[in-house]
């Protein structure tokens, strides 16, 4: 395991759950369980940035198959957005990161990155995680997910597919989860179950929708939320005011694997009546310049990350 992972802390330790869960559920993941991680936890950069759209989009919003409005699939109906700072989790503790770190997009409609400047005025692009979209359009399409960026990436709702034109899009799915024994994760893919997987979680309405609060009973009690990090982190989001997202996280709102902002439903979920669907796009950045590593062992670290962070508790209760 690579040490840019771990927290510089010695003295903090990491809480991961230790499931057996489905792996079908998820891409990329082996079936085997973990047990608690054995030394410092997982330390990585991320950005949250608000989605906005272009003022000369005078299309009406697409609707999926029940009339709900979801965001445009096309990359020109989205405009500058809102850049937020950059912070960093370091086993827990989430601060603002070191003033060298920033956000890099060379402009509308391309790819973007979590930069590392020099005093020379020359910059590193740090070593991407992953990235993802998180769109709330209305109470009955509470939370939908697309893992890209949908600024530069063509998106598509289930209706709209059209066999062999879909390979350079990507997919919107409703959130949904995958977990064992009271933990919940969340997934940015389709194919997980439509609630979570504990009773009574502490996160319920504040980071996740009531609709997707679990029906039976007899589920054990919750234990805490982790899953996909950029969905997770979006999910804390929408408690921010519009083009101060940044807000949340500079005022410890998430600290310690708690949730200590407002119990209750994000005032940032869109009125259905009076506005259109709001969404951000997550980018999650590892430690590390990218031009230290060739693409086959960027792709190998995101792995061992992935397997690394993907049964974390993030926020307990």
């Amino acid at each position: 395991m690579s040490s840019s992972f771990y927290s510089r802390s010695e003295s903090s330790r990491g809480h991961k759950h230790s499931s057996g869960k489905d792996s079908r559920h998820r891409k990329h993941h082996s079936s085997k369980s973990s047990g608690p991680v054995q030394g410092a936890g997982p330390r990585f950069l991320f950005v949250v940035n608000e989605v906005t759209f272009e003022q000369t989009y005078n299309e009406r919003f697409p609707l999926d198959s029940w009339g709900n409005q979801v965001p445009p699939g096309t990359t020109a109906a989205y405009g500058r957005e809102h850049v937020g700072r950059v912070f960093q989790y370091d086993n827990g503790h989430v601060a603002p990161a070191p003033p060298e770190y920033s956000w890099y997009r060379p402009g509308v409609g391309f790819p973007g990155s979590i930069i590392r400047s020099n005093p020379s005025g020359s910059f590193h692009m740090m070593v991407p995680y992953k990235t993802g979209t998180v769109f709330a359009c209305s109470p009955h399409l509470p939370i939908i997910v697309a893992e890209c960026d949908v600024s530069c990436d063509p998106t598509w709702v289930f209706k709209d597919c059209r066999c062999g034109n879909d390979g350079d899009s990507f997919r919107w799915n409703l959130l949904s989860f995958y977990g064992a024994r009271g933990f919940t994760g969340v997934n940015a893919v389709a194919g997980g179950t439509p609630y979570v997987l504990g009773a009574n979680p502490s996160w319920i309405p504040s980071l996740v929708p009531r609709v997707f609060e679990n029906p039976d009973g007899n589920v054990p009690r919750s234990t805490g939320l982790g899953g996909d990090l950029p969905t997770l982190i979006g999910l804390m989001a929408f408690h921010g005011r519009p083009g101060r997202t940044s807000d949340i996280f500079s005022a410890g709102r998430w600290q310690q694997n708690q949730w200590h902002g407002s119990p209750h439903t994000p005032t940032g979920y869109p009125n259905p009546l009076q506005e259109d669907p709001r969404g951000f796009v997550v980018h999650v950045a590892m430690y590390m310049p990218l031009e230290d590593f060739d693409e086959g062992a960027v792709d190998a670290l995101r792995t061992e990350f992935e397997e690394f962070v993907r049964d974390i508790i993030f926020v307990r209760g």
